[in-house]
């Protein structure tokens, strides 16, 4: 077996820890024309073969194994096919791959072998994968250890030999040696992975570069949980998603994407949306519920806003982290959970720590790598292309053809990156800008008058959006920006004064009768807390929030 070690630059001995065993062994490997076969029929059993030998180990219950095989071999894999489930509780399926009489050829090898990989169903939930690279030509063995190493196959290696007159076996980890076209390859594999990331926009901006090539490696080769933090709207869940995008093509993920929007969860509902419930659990827990965190169990989890939970959710929400187990409301029982947890906020987490707001055991859970998304206005290399990126996004969704001349172009790049733009919901507010442009250029054409009125339109907007932080303090504070900019300014208006009444009163019922108490004042049976509480619930506020944070 020693052709093999000049191949690799480095060996390690791996054990098989009982998480493994505890899955079904599944072997994927090529048929060895030369060391399958015996060289006398009826002899066979007296001979090791590498790819029988690899099945007959007792503690190594191989419950699967895909031979891979090329087509002028046929009779011979199914030969191994046959001997192996006679010997063995091993089930073996055949794969016949098309090298086109070259299996010295890297190209040709890689190919038939991405395919089958790509197509191939993986499972590591309840399944875990071996490459057997002890039968093949070496190409063979390379490529293989390259689609591991991708985790286009999410497995381990392994060896099997014969050494001191019996079969044996031991898994391997292999650092990958440079060859020019492969190494093209994964150049070309790498860059379509950072463009999925940035959502194929092209960035000029160096630290937005190196930040997305740090996001890629972190993500895709472990699970460790990543903090996006940045203001409203500079792309946050957009990039947590892609993260996923990501994850699953390198099967690393297979379950769901779930975002949960952390400020919108208020009250006694925050821990039913996020823990679920056992029926009975509550007046109105009429069936069991599976909470958002069971529901991103084998996928992804993106808690945005994680610094507006309240205290006892966050020690909840650490505790799942810790024993990666959930339980209902009102059960008895956990469920065992493993999700990829990326965390988003726009809050300074170590400045509600120093304010007791925000538990620094959880914020060490999910700080380990964490990443900062500029805002808009801090990366003005990068309107254009978003620009150039909206466009298309518009015409795609509207199947219109649009276009800006190149008089309007420069006259909106000019604004758009000077002090002037303020971008106050980042890239939510290109978007919007774009696709108002666009709906209103006459004849598809987008002219100077078209960007002239959007000009005035982003002004007055964020000239607006100044004076309504300071006409609603108190709203902005309990709510936060992001939601208030999805309010009317009716609604503001009420929870402003709702808020102001609930700070000046000392009791729920106080509050009440002060808001309530005019309209309702001949009927002695109101009550003034349901009233109060069916507001809040609607906006989603609660008394005890108003209290600790107005």
């Amino acid at each position: 077996m020693a052709k093999v070690w000049f191949l690799f630059n480095a060996i390690t001995i791996i054990f098989l820890d009982s998480h493994t065993m505890e899955k079904e062994i599944v072997v994927l490997g090529c048929l060895g024309p030369d060391k399958d076969a015996a060289e006398v029929e009826a002899d066979r059993w007296e001979e090791w073969r590498p790819t029988v030998g690899l099945c007959m180990h007792e503690g190594f219950p191989v419950a699967r194994y895909e031979l891979i095989y090329q087509k002028t071999h046929k009779a011979l894999a199914v030969q191994v096919a046959e001997d192996i489930e006679a010997r063995s509780e091993t089930k073996v399926r055949l794969h016949e791959i098309d090298l086109q009489k070259k299996p010295w050829d890297f190209e040709t090898v890689y190919a038939a072998f991405f395919d089958l990989m790509t197509s191939y169903e993986f499972d590591p939930e309840r399944e875990s994968y071996f490459l057997n690279i002890s039968t093949g030509t070496h190409v063979m063995q390379i490529c293989l250890f390259m689609l591991a190493e991708a985790r286009y196959a999410p497995a381990k290696l392994i060896q099997s030999s014969f050494v001191n007159g019996k079969g044996s076996y031991f898994v391997i980890d292999l650092e990958l040696e440079r060859y020019n076209r492969l190494a093209q390859r994964f150049r070309k594999e790498k860059d379509d992975d950072i463009a999925l990331l940035k959502g194929h926009i092209s960035t000029a901006n160096s630290k937005v570069e190196k930040m997305v090539d740090d996001i890629l490696h972190v993500s895709s080769n472990f699970n460790y949980p990543i903090l996006l933090t940045g203001s409203t709207g500079v792309g946050k869940t957009s990039l947590a998603k892609r993260i996923h995008e990501l994850r699953v093509q390198k099967n690393r993920a297979k379950g769901r994407f779930i975002h949960v929007n952390c400020a919108t969860l208020r009250g006694d509902i925050v821990k039913s949306e996020l823990f679920g419930h056992a029926k009975g659990s509550f007046t109105d827990a009429k069936v069991d519920r599976i909470g958002l965190i069971e529901s991103a169990d084998g996928g992804t989890l993106f808690l945005d806003e994680i610094g507006e939970l309240d205290p006892e959710v966050q020690k909840m929400l650490l505790t799942v982290l810790e024993d990666k187990e959930v339980r209902k409301l009102g059960d008895t029982k956990s469920q065992k959970v493993d999700f990829y947890l990326i965390a988003g906020t726009n809050s300074d987490l170590r400045g509600k720590v120093a304010a007791g707001e925000f538990r620094e055991d959880l914020l060490a859970r999910i700080d380990s790598f964490p990443f900062h998304l500029l805002d808009l206005k801090d990366r003005p290399e990068d309107i254009e292309p978003n620009l150039d990126r909206e466009l298309e996004d518009f015409q795609g969704v509207n199947n219109i053809n649009v276009t800006m001349s190149k008089e309007a172009r420069r006259k909106y790049l000019e604004f758009a990156t000077s002090p002037a733009a303020t971008w106050n919901n980042n890239f939510r507010d290109l978007k919007a800008s774009v696709v108002r442009m666009a709906a209103y250029a006459d004849g598809g054409r987008i002219t100077i008058a078209c960007v002239d009125r959007e000009i005035e339109h982003l002004r007055k907007k964020w000239s607006d959006s100044a004076a309504e932080r300071e006409r609603f303090p108190l709203t902005r504070k309990v709510l936060g920006a992001e939601r208030m900019a999805e309010l009317d300014r009716i609604a503001l208006v009420q929870i402003e004064t709702v808020i102001e009444t609930c700070l000046n009163s000392r009791t729920r019922a106080e509050a009440g009768r002060t808001l309530y108490g005019a309209s309702r004042s001949n009927n002695s049976a109101t009550n003034y807390n349901s009233l109060l509480n069916l507001f809040l619930k609607r906006y989603g506020l609660d008394w005890d929030t108003i209290r600790a944070n107005g």
